[in-house]
């Protein structure tokens, strides 16, 4: 498979040159097909490129903590690559591609220049030098102890469930078809934005990290898993086992491990099957300790920590990418600042880490959040 032979290309890589770290370019949204189980990919490189399909980004941000990822970007829209610098930069991003030279520089010899892009994107570019990016690179990112199960062989399933659906244009599944219309796809991505917009931070935990004992070696009390219908019996007890343990919760859509893993029906069900919804799966949880207390607004938290000191990120929803076009990133028609009632866990003063400006005290605060950058949040 595709993951077999970049792992082979590395080892050959890095005989040759032990220092040099491999990886590429251009990876796609998790798929049936293509050799695209991101799990395994994951295993064989150091470093990506990942598109953001699908949330794919997080799912590799999960997989590959600690290792470079960054993104090309091709946008002509200042505020577009705006809202993707700071976004990415926020998910852990440690570089970036301008697409391209031929698009961002005129001119000859003593005479090149940047175009009139180059020159428009100058000062977003600019905004990754500052302090503020700078701090956001060398902290670390917060998580909870949540889960999203991620099995590559429920998502192969619902690929063949889907494209059955089809009939004779079955061959139209193609990855940027899939980006807009895979159910399972659209799933997965709705369960990650609802549980960050309630104010969770989860983890992408692998079918393999499953089987060993992840979730409970490393704490987590809850596990959420979208519609996966195959599940080996590794898998399967030691969903079980998590469960059983007090305070721990197993939240599900579907009809978990219906399948084997290797895609053979199971004589008898494994668990209960569940009519919940998303909306549902994260109203189950308890309030985090800190939230957006503003139904809807679409705002999620992102927590860092700076050495001993705390701060946080308000940032307006993200719709991630639609293909593998890395020009095309489908913007809101409306791009207004969102003004929303931030919860945090400390009594505290809270100040505004761009302006020093005092912005909340006793655990709650009034927030604008911009559309084309993420609200950054400290203590003195």
């Amino acid at each position: 498979c595709l993951a077999d032979t970049l792992g082979d290309l590395r080892q050959v890589a890095h005989a040759a040159d032990p220092a040099t770290p491999v990886g590429i370019e251009g990876t796609q949204m998790p798929s049936a097909w293509g050799g695209y189980d991101l799990w395994k990919l994951s295993r064989a490189l150091d470093w990506a490129e990942p598109y953001d399909i699908t949330a794919a980004r997080a799912i590799f941000g999960s997989f590959m903590r600690g290792k470079p990822l960054f993104a090309t970007y091709g946008e002509r829209d200042p505020v577009a690559v705006s809202r993707r610098l700071w976004h990415l930069l926020l998910e852990g991003d440690c570089g970036a591609i301008l697409w391209w030279s031929e698009d961002l520089l005129e001119g000859e010899g003593p005479a090149l220049r940047l175009s009139a892009k180059g020159r428009a994107l100058a000062p977003v570019v600019r905004e990754m030098h500052t302090p503020l990016a700078r701090r956001l690179l060398r902290a670390e990112r917060l998580y909870d102890p949540v889960a999203i199960h991620y099995s590559h062989a429920s998502i192969q399933l619902a690929w063949l469930f889907e494209s059955f659906e089809d009939g004779a244009t079955w061959p139209r599944r193609f990855s940027s078809y899939e980006a807009r219309h895979n159910r399972h796809a659209s799933l997965r991505t709705d369960l990650l934005r609802a549980l960050r917009e309630a104010g969770w931070s989860p983890h992408f935990v692998s079918y393999e990290e499953v089987e060993a004992g992840k979730l409970e070696k490393e704490g987590f009390h809850t596990c959420l898993l979208p519609d996966a219908f195959a599940l080996s019996d590794r898998e399967a007890r030691a969903l079980r086992g998590f469960a059983r343990k007090p305070g721990n919760r197993l939240l599900y859509t579907g009809e978990p491990g219906v399948f084997n893993a290797n895609g053979t029906p199971r004589a008898q069900p494994l668990f209960t099957a569940s009519t919940q919804t998303v909306e549902q799966l994260v109203a189950a949880l308890p309030p985090p300790a800190v939230r957006i207390a503003t139904p809807g607004s679409g705002v999620c938290i992102y927590r860092f920590r700076d050495g001993a000191a705390r701060f946080f990120a308000l940032e307006q929803r993200q719709q991630g990418q639609v293909s593998d076009d890395v020009t095309a990133h489908a913007l809101p028609a409306r791009r207004d600042a969102v003004r929303v009632s931030f919860a945090y866990d400390e009594r505290r003063p809270l100040f505004d880490l761009r302006t020093g400006a005092q912005v909340g005290a006793e655990g709650f605060a009034e927030i604008e959040v911009p559309f084309e950058r993420p609200a950054f949040l400290g203590f003195a």
